[in-house]
């Protein structure tokens, strides 16, 4: 039951992305040559690389959580719920995401989801009773939820039009494919070399390593604080349209000109003149 009630909510969200209306985005005329350019920006690059990091971490705690679980003797029944309690945690951070990034910066929100994946990580490490995961599954809110959300609204901030659905589709190829990916195989690499809790303590020193380095990288070498100015939307939007006006008025005016030359008469040709 649990399968075919995914397979209809699948089709249910497919049907639903149908109806999605996406004429506002015009389409790009040169889209690798305008990424590249883009890419071209060191912020988005650290941007993209953190998500790439946070990808790994994810993939890692989504391949091998409940195997810890597992060897603790976890029930199934906990092992839906700790899914269940991460989802619900996210649900209000979903909500608090924007006015949270707009006042500390997603960069800090970036790096903070670091910090707190690395005490999740190393939480299960140190679990007994299989009970008390749930307390760190609480934290996912903070690295899934507000922690993506950070990041598309950071990539966004530094896209234009032509560029944005394919930095966006980049993120989530980072974070959803290959990132999750590398976490998967590293962590079972490591698991089979070193044991399943030093592996999630290295993943946790990394977590920790990672953020730190991200957050000086973001205040001293990017120097940008990575706040969204909520009018900057609207302003660019009006220098857009204002342009617009321009370039329309420019060509009304030139058409003018060449209707009067083409209508003056030719003194050569009129006996009258």
């Amino acid at each position: 039951p649990a399968f075919y009630l995914y397979a209809a909510l699948k089709v249910i969200c497919g049907l639903l992305v149908l109806t999605i209306d996406l004429e506002f985005k015009a389409p790009a005329e040169h889209i690798v040559k305008d990424v590249m350019k883009a890419l071209k920006n060191l912020e988005l690059v650290a941007i993209l690389g953190a998500s790439l990091a946070l990808g790994a971490a994810w993939g890692f705690l989504e391949g091998f959580l409940f195997w810890l679980l597992q060897d603790l003797g976890a029930s199934r029944t906990l092992m839906g719920l700790t899914v269940t309690v991460g989802g619900a945690a996210g649900l209000p951070l979903l909500a608090l995401a924007g006015p949270i990034t707009a006042k500390i910066g997603y960069h800090a929100v970036i790096a903070i989801s670091f910090i707190v994946y690395a005490i999740r990580l190393l939480g299960y490490s140190l679990l007994v009773n299989p009970w008390l995961c749930l307390v760190f599954e609480a934290m996912e809110g903070v690295t899934s939820s507000l922690a993506t959300t950070a990041a598309i609204t950071a990539v966004a901030s530094r896209s234009t039009t032509s560029t944005d659905s394919s930095l966006q589709g980049l993120l989530g190829g980072l974070y959803y494919g290959v990132g999750r990916g590398i976490g998967s195989l590293i962590g079972g690499l490591l698991m089979g070399a070193v044991g399943t809790r030093t592996t999630f303590q290295m993943f946790s020193g990394t977590c920790a390593v990672v953020g730190v380095v991200y957050l000086v990288l973001s205040r001293f070498v990017l120097n940008h604080p990575g706040r969204v100015d909520k009018n900057k939307g609207s302003e660019e939007a009006t220098k857009e349209e204002g342009k617009k006006q321009e370039d329309m008025t420019k060509e009304t005016n030139e058409c003018k000109e060449m209707n009067v030359i083409a209508n003056e008469p030719d003194i050569n040709k009129d006996p009258v003149l």
